[in-house]
């Protein structure tokens, strides 16, 4: 899988194509949602949150 700015990857994709490695395009970056299939939105604050917040929760709570 490779990140690129959008103007880069009609190059990287010639390029790919020249060498005999297959590639496509397989989405956008941007925004402050993720759409998910169905159409759902997911903020991208709150899975980060969910992500960065976890750990220091965790270890916070008090044993049982």
């Amino acid at each position: 899988m490779l990140a690129c700015e959008p103007d880069q990857a009609i190059d990287i994709l010639y390029a790919a194509g020249a060498g005999g490695v297959p590639a496509i395009v397989l989405g956008l970056t941007g925004g402050d949602s993720l759409i998910l299939p169905g159409g759902e939105a997911i903020s991208v604050a709150q899975l980060r949150a969910a992500h960065e917040d976890w750990l220091p929760s965790y270890m916070a709570a008090k044993a049982a």
